[in-house]
């Protein structure tokens, strides 16, 4: 029998971080699984566009992906993403190496066990195809289905980390930023390390980024020599408008940089988006959003998409202000968001907050309706509670 706080519990829902789907290719002959993820509020921002992450090894990292965008774009350190992951459905070891010859050793540290690549891995050399499908169908379609603004990032571990090294040597224009965790550098017996060296050297990387870390454990050991070692030429080679991160994460094992390291990865790439308490508190206290707006117009020309000026930090820091009586202070900041983004309803409910505490109880009225006609627009399920506060404010309480 159910204990009686279980029993009075209401409806069950179920927490949604993202969809299912397949997409039939072309180059691979068949469909592949694709996951999806869109920022929270995505169909209640009808103009905004958000930059993809593309992830390899979909099923192992996906949902530690969404809750680190979501705590960094949260907090201002990113912008807000839609998230496209690759599950590994087939052969994981083909779609994401590079050719090896047969006779190098899976891990040259075990010379113990000299099989070969041909004993251990039956299959590989196929990550020209599957970058390929990325490129070709993957993308274009993202792009045809969402929102989406032209600064993709991909983001791989392991041989997913080789895979995007060799993505950024083979066709550095099909992302902004390149992101390789532990990669697997020890492959072909290290050779494919002056390969890539090689093709670096002349690929055309001005515009993009590569954030690459490994772990610090022992078993990581042999793939920080070669990751080290492509740091330092890329280093030398000081590609204009080119940048390169490389780092040792002390105490993670293979296995469990991944989450540390792509955290770290996205704020490095984002680094400056912020913009400064002291902006906002500038606006709240005179009305000048010069500074603030021009701190996104900047980011918006350094990455080359529309940065819109977070809104909704702007609306929590009016209702914060408001909660200390200081009522013109909030209603400067409520007034802004209503301005730069007039089509999104939650902006009218919060200035409406404002105008109610001023006591100006009609210029509320119109704010809520406002809410109420965007809300059914965009099929918002905040409707319903705008309805019952315009409501109240027609009853005069």
């Amino acid at each position: 029998m159910l204990a009686p706080a279980a029993a009075a519990q209401g409806k069950s829902e179920p927490i949604v971080i993202g969809t299912k789907t397949t997409l039939r290719s072309k180059v691979l002959k068949e469909s592949r699984p694709v996951w999806i993820h869109v920022p929270a509020g995505y169909d209640k921002l009808p103009g905004q566009r958000f930059p993809v992450i593309y992830l390899l090894d979909g099923d192992e990292h996906f949902t530690e992906l969404t809750g680190i965008v979501q705590r960094l774009a949260g907090n201002g350190r990113m912008p807000d993403a839609i998230i496209v992951a690759l599950p590994n459905t087939t052969d994981r070891t083909f779609d994401l190496t590079p050719p090896a010859a047969s006779d190098s050793s899976r891990f040259p540290w075990y010379r113990g066990a000299r099989d070969s690549v041909a004993q251990r891995f039956k299959t590989r050399g196929g990550a020209d195809r599957f970058l390929s499908f990325i490129t070709t169908e993957l993308t274009p379609w993202v792009d045809a289905k969402y929102r989406t603004a032209p600064y993709r990032i991909l983001i791989g571990h392991s041989f997913g980390g080789l895979f995007v090294l060799n993505a950024l040597a083979r066709e550095p224009g099909s992302f902004r930023s390149y992101v390789a965790l532990s990669p697997s550098l020890w492959w072909d017996d290290g050779r494919y390390l002056a390969t890539l060296e090689q093709q670096l050297a002349h690929a055309s990387l001005a515009g993009r980024s590569l954030y690459m870390t490994t772990g610090g454990s022992e078993l990581e050991g042999e793939m920080i020599a070669p990751a080290r070692a492509l740091a330092a030429n890329l280093a030398t080679g000081q590609v204009p408008g080119f940048q390169s991160w490389y780092r040792v994460m002390p105490g993670e094992e293979h296995n469990t940089n991944p989450h540390r390291s792509t955290y770290d990865a996205l704020e490095t790439i984002f680094s400056g988006w912020a913009a400064h308490d002291s902006l906002f508190l500038r606006l709240a206290a005179t009305g000048d959003s010069m500074p603030l707006v021009a701190h996104f117009a900047a980011l918006s020309k350094r990455v080359g998409f529309e940065v819109p000026v977070p809104v909704a930090a702007v609306n929590d820091l009016g209702h914060f202000i408001l909660q200390l009586g200081r009522v013109d202070d909030a209603l400067r900041l409520f007034r802004f968001s209503a301005a730069h983004s007039p089509g999104v309803a939650s902006v009218h409910d919060a200035l409406a907050d404002g105008l109610e505490s001023a006591g100006r109880r009609d210029d509320a009225m119109r704010a809520m309706e406002e809410a109420v006609r965007l809300a059914d627009a965009a099929h918002d399920a905040s409707a319903a509670g705008y309805r019952k506060r315009l409501a109240r404010l027609r009853r005069g309480r």
